[in-house]
């Protein structure tokens, strides 16, 4: 039973929030549609890694990395989704080959350092 809710909880969100993006892709139909679904997306990356380390007895109580985690996931995203114009991150970005998928990994770092 504990294996089933060590998989079954992040499987659940997984389907949920998938979910949830298609309804607001389908049924809103405004001028921030693209804003929120962006926004979904990546904050559920963040909430996937959260439930990922959710189980595990926390180490740390200090604060400094939940600010790291938070601050590093915002610097993220304005530059992912072009609110930051940064050319030297995004030049390191392509020498090491990253593309989307590798960014929405470091969201779900982030959420699971969030946790920890």
């Amino acid at each position: 039973m504990d294996d089933l809710k060590k998989i079954g909880i992040p499987a659940l969100f997984i389907w949920i929030s998938a979910f949830l993006i298609n309804v607001i892709k389908t049924y809103l139909s405004f001028s921030a549609t693209d804003f929120l679904v962006s926004l979904g997306t990546v904050l559920s990356f963040f909430l996937f890694g959260a439930l990922l380390n959710k189980n595990r007895k926390r180490k740390s109580k200090s604060v400094t990395k939940k600010v790291i985690a938070i601050l590093l996931f915002l610097f993220i995203y304005m530059i992912h989704y072009g609110y930051i114009q940064q050319t030297i991150f995004d030049e390191i970005l392509l020498i090491f080959g990253m593309k989307n998928v590798f960014i929405y990994m470091l969201y779900v770092l982030c959420g699971y350092t969030f946790v920890d």
